[in-house]
């Protein structure tokens, strides 16, 4: 049976009476307890716990770790984080759940600083279902709407995909910034039947580092 670690802060339920009363016991409690009812062996552990709850024997014992954070994200031991990156790179499933993209844990094994852009101006949104069959439309759209984006398309090989001239958003609002040297070719190790969709490619992947290249 696999064994399952949530993590959660646990703190906005306990200091904001609105978010206590949708998670009175917490959200790992809520997450918990689903994933119990879908037959996984679950355990929890907070931040304000010692070691937050993140011993090394709860992690030898983890066979998946969900990561949940929004507030308290610096709080988190820079010891902990080499403990569960040591744990992940040893095999450790991990799962970061919004809004864990600012987490330490996350933005150390993705090497990004985990920043969004988002607005809230009361507009309406507007989605265009791409995948009909896929599970999590059921029910949206209508036959014959049509898509401004383009459909993912499966690719049936393997290889490199090289990544150069790569960048992000400046953390101190100067824009685009490149990642690393321009000079340096980036690969990203792809398999079989992989998705390319109009936003690049969706691969189970892993970086392999940079390569010097004239």
């Amino acid at each position: 049976m696999t064994k399952v670690t949530v993590w959660s802060e646990f703190r906005q339920e306990r200091s904001d009476p609105e978010v206590g009363a949708v998670y009175p016991e917490g959200i790992h409690a809520a997450i918990a307890a689903g994933l119990r009812d879908a037959g996984f062996d679950v355990r929890t552990a907070t931040l304000d716990e010692p070691e937050h709850g993140l011993t090394e024997r709860v992690l030898a014992e983890t066979d998946v770790l969900t990561w949940w954070g929004h507030a308290a994200h610096g709080d988190v031991d820079d010891a902990i984080v080499d403990r569960v990156q040591r744990r992940v790179l040893d095999g450790m499933g991990l799962i970061v759940l919004h809004s864990g993209h600012h987490s330490k844990i996350f933005r150390r094994l993705m090497g990004t600083t985990g920043d969004l852009k988002w607005r809230e101006a009361g507009e309406r949104e507007r989605l265009w279902v791409v995948d009909r069959a896929h599970p999590i439309a059921d029910g949206l759209g209508e036959a014959g709407q049509v898509s401004i984006i383009p459909p993912t398309t499966a690719v049936n090989t393997s290889g490199l995909v090289q990544l150069c001239r790569c960048t992000t958003n400046d953390p101190d609002g100067g824009g685009r910034v490149a990642i690393g040297e321009n000079s340096v070719a980036q690969f990203i190790l792809g398999f079989h039947g992989q998705a390319v969709g109009p936003f690049g490619a969706v691969l189970m992947a892993k970086y392999s580092g940079g390569v010097a290249v004239d």
